[in-house]
């Protein structure tokens, strides 16, 4: 009888065992089936975290990019803007001298009596000139026959300037204005000029 119940001990014994191992191997599985989708779960979100970092970085980088770019073109164009001022202050600072030597030449005088024979001067017409050509031009004209008041005007590289009030008549043959007229068409006209493409790329 003892040895019966012995035998039933362990049999129940050896089953509760058994039936343990099954529950702790199951729980064992849940667990770690758990703990890969935690794993899962943390991996995913570093994922994404890592993404939207990523993506931040690459926008700075981008925002970065382009600002430098502008900066750099700004700073190219600038430099042109300057160079060309440059360029273009000495080449006319160049042809004012050249005006200049040729208002001290005899050729001067020629266009200076060209202007005067191609006006149809009346007594209340006024010439202006510059103070060094005073005398020059009452001498054309006087020669011409003219007797028409001759004033003193700011006009450093010479000619003249016909004026008639009275008869709402106005004609230049000034140095300074020709100039001036050639080198605003010149900066208007000319190819030494600061163009954009959209299409250049470094």
């Amino acid at each position: 009888m003892k040895e019966l119940q012995e035998k039933l001990i362990r049999a129940i014994d050896e089953d509760v065992r058994s039936n343990a191992d099954l529950v702790e191997e199951m729980l064992n599985h849940e667990k770690e089936l758990l703990l890969n989708d935690q794993i899962n779960f943390f991996r995913e979100g570093l994922e994404k975290d890592k993404a939207a970092y990523l993506e931040g970085e690459l926008k700075e980088i981008r925002t970065y990019a382009a600002t430098r770019s502008s900066r750099d073109r700004l700073d190219v164009k600038k430099k042109l803007i300057e160079l060309r001022a440059h360029y273009t202050g000495e080449l006319f600072n160049l042809v004012r001298k050249q005006v200049l030597d040729f208002s001290k030449s005899d050729t001067y005088l020629t266009y200076m009596q060209q202007g005067l024979d191609g006006l149809q001067v009346r007594p209340s017409g006024i010439f202006e000139v510059r103070e060094e050509d005073v005398s020059t031009m009452e001498k054309m004209l006087k020669k011409a026959g003219y007797e028409n008041e001759v004033k003193t005007a700011f006009m450093p590289l010479g000619g003249f300037r016909y004026v008639d009030e009275e008869n709402r008549m106005e004609f230049s043959c000034s140095l300074d204005e020709k100039c001036e007229e050639q080198m605003e068409w010149f900066a208007s006209h000319s190819s030494f000029r600061i163009m954009e493409r959209e299409d250049c790329h470094e």
